[in-house]
């Protein structure tokens, strides 16, 4: 496995350009690969500095019997990077044109899960996921929700990229059992913190259940 960051973000037709919140990633697939000499350019600055550059067609790619394809105003983009140690910036440009980059700030963010609990047990019903984010530089911060309902093997998303530091959630949308566990992630716009709570028991209702029928079977 090896160290990523992912980038995204969108390009206009006018040479616009805008970055989304940055976040790492730690996998075995490999990065994307840079196109040589393509128009728009993402430039990550650390202890090293790393150029990957790609085109985009700002053109549907479809068309309608004889009808040239649609020309489109805003093209998004998603790539996964070689992550250089101490990131200071992240800039995307465009035609050799700076559109817009992202300052990578000294603190890194951190988060506190206020509630659930360990051990807590959730009935049937809404209940409240709580956290507290703090950043020492004053930085915005998003954050990103997500649950497990097998002990943190796999996750599912719950909210992704809010500002709010409370969600309510339903027990009917979620897998229940007893190796619940929930997790908050935060990022200041490319260094991320996270903070994890459980396990929980999640009660659902109606339960399954086996019928202590037992049920013949005979050939017909």
């Amino acid at each position: 496995a090896r160290d990523l960051i992912i980038v995204s973000g969108s390009i206009r037709d006018d040479g616009n350009a805008t970055l989304n919140p940055v976040f790492y990633a730690t996998s075995d697939i490999p990065p994307d690969e840079s196109i040589p000499n393509g128009a728009n350019c993402l430039v990550v600055t650390g202890d090293t500095e790393e150029q990957f550059c790609f085109n985009l067609v700002f053109e549907s790619g479809e068309s309608v019997g004889r009808e040239p394809p649609e020309k489109l105003s805003q093209r998004y983009f998603a790539f996964r990077l070689p992550a250089p140690k101490n990131v200071r910036r992240v800039a995307v440009k465009v035609k050799g044109a700076e559109g817009d980059a992202l300052a990578i700030s000294a603190a890194a963010p951190a988060v506190r899960l206020v509630s659930p609990g360990p051990g807590e047990v959730w009935s049937p019903g809404r209940h409240t996921i709580e956290w507290a984010g703090t950043d020492a530089d004053g930085d915005a911060l998003r954050y990103t929700v997500l649950y497990s309902s097998d002990n943190g093997v796999s996750w599912t998303p719950m909210a992704v990229g809010i500002e709010e530091t409370s969600i309510e959630v339903d027990t009917a949308r979620m897998f229940g059992g007893s190796e619940v566990f929930v997790k908050v992630q935060v990022t200041d716009g490319v260094r991320v913190a996270e903070a994890e709570a459980g396990p929980l028991e999640v009660i659902q209702t109606p339960a399954a259940k086996v019928s202590d029928t037992t049920l013949r079977f005979r050939r017909v």
